[in-house]
């Protein structure tokens, strides 16, 4: 029993932002259909390319996984759409949960989808018993074969030296380096600083509104939601109904350096769904919006999701 939404990952550029749904505490049952294109071009992985998925959740626990709670592979690539499986964890939040796509090889390589967005909205009665935590949950054959070396190490004296080499060896090419740092025999790894990384975060925070990152290359990134009550989509705009009342504008945590862009939606609380009108942002705030629906309605109640990317520097 399954459920599966299509999306389309650009590895070169974020293009329009993604969005997926998905419900509150489903488990074995969502996955992510997503084509992975290079600009216009499909994108095809190569054969001896491994995956994982990582993400980041609005009570800001995160994760990142390759196989699914039973120990099954979260990750199916045919040609170029990889098919992903989304952890129960990925699913305790209610709200918007950033997702991305990590592809590696033994050598080190290491290429990142750019971000999309999930909307798991929340279920009418929740599972209290399912509680939402950081979850890692990644395993390759490389370094199960290294703990398998490290077992018989243990139970026999006499294969202690061989296993030990064993061990290092499969871990060293599961992990070829770190920052061109090679592991020891144990596969640890000394890592003084990421100051060298091509990219990484040196900024990140929250305040009441917003969550933010900014990275070192300059970009940033925001997101927050807030929830409205009293919508009433009762003025006719040709086959639609929208609402007099327009809200906003939200200060952004920060001053872009030019206008970012901006995704925008919702997600229903009470009295029936709405969608979204947004009025152009700035580059200090998320602009003004309305809500609209195809029939007139009052007393209305959703959420409003934001999720702003641009540039700091």
């Amino acid at each position: 029993m399954q459920s599966t939404t299509a999306i389309e990952l650009n590895l070169n550029t974020p293009g329009i932002p993604v969005t997926a749904y998905a419900k509150q505490n489903d488990k074995l049952s969502r996955y992510i259909a997503a084509t992975l294109v290079s600009g216009s071009t499909a994108w095809e992985p190569p054969a001896e390319v491994g995956a994982a998925i990582r993400y980041h959740k609005p009570d800001g626990t995160t994760g990142f996984y390759d196989v699914d709670e039973n120990d099954q592979s979260a990750i199916q690539i045919s040609g170029n759409v990889a098919t992903l499986y989304l952890a129960e964890q990925v699913l305790t939040a209610p709200g918007t949960v950033q997702m991305e796509l990590n592809f590696y090889t033994a050598a080190g390589d290491k290429l990142t989808s750019f971000a999309w967005t999930l909307a798991v909205q929340a279920s009418v009665v929740t599972d209290d018993a399912i509680v939402s935590s950081d979850y890692y949950n990644t395993l390759t054959a490389q370094i199960a074969t290294a703990l398998a070396y490290r077992d018989a190490a243990a139970s026999s004296a006499a294969q202690a030296a061989l296993s030990a080499s064993q061990a290092a060896e499969t871990i060293a090419s599961a992990v070829k380096s770190v920052n061109g740092i090679s592991p020891d025999a144990e596969g640890a790894v000394d890592i003084p600083m990421v100051s060298n990384t091509k990219d990484y975060i040196v900024e990140s925070g929250g305040n009441a509104y917003w969550t933010w990152r900014k990275w070192a290359s300059g970009r940033a990134e925001c997101w927050r939601h807030r929830t409205i009550e009293n919508i009433n989509c009762t003025v006719a705009w040709g086959s639609m109904y929208e609402t007099e009342e327009t809200w906003g504008s939200d200060g952004y945590p920060f001053t872009f350096t030019s206008v970012p862009d901006q995704h925008v939606d919702t997600s229903p609380v009470s009295g029936g769904l709405v969608f979204v009108e947004p009025i152009t942002n700035t580059a200090i705030e998320t602009g003004t919006w309305r809500f609209y629906r195809p029939t007139s309605a009052s007393g209305i109640s959703a959420r409003i999701n934001f999720y702003v990317v641009g540039s700091w520097k």
